[in-house]
């Protein structure tokens, strides 16, 4: 049985954007997968390990569609 998690890796570089990756774990390994998704730090929830679609946020469309497509 594997485990899937989805997972937020800030940018190195300050005030640019994350990368969202998933991490599979199987029989004991770690396995990261790279999305094409890239989000800020402050639109990540860390608890419940979601995106944050702030009400007056300009991405607010495309933080949307983000969710969707992970789900």
């Amino acid at each position: 049985m594997a485990t899937i998690k989805l997972k937020f890796r800030p940018s190195s570089v300050p005030k640019a954007e994350g990368t969202l990756y998933y991490q599979v774990i199987h029989k004991r390994k770690v396995k990261c997968i790279s999305t094409e998704h890239h989000i800020y730090a402050d639109e990540w929830d860390e608890k419940a390990k979601t995106i944050v679609v702030a009400a007056g946020s300009e991405r607010k469309g495309a933080l949307a569609l983000m969710q969707c497509k992970i789900d």
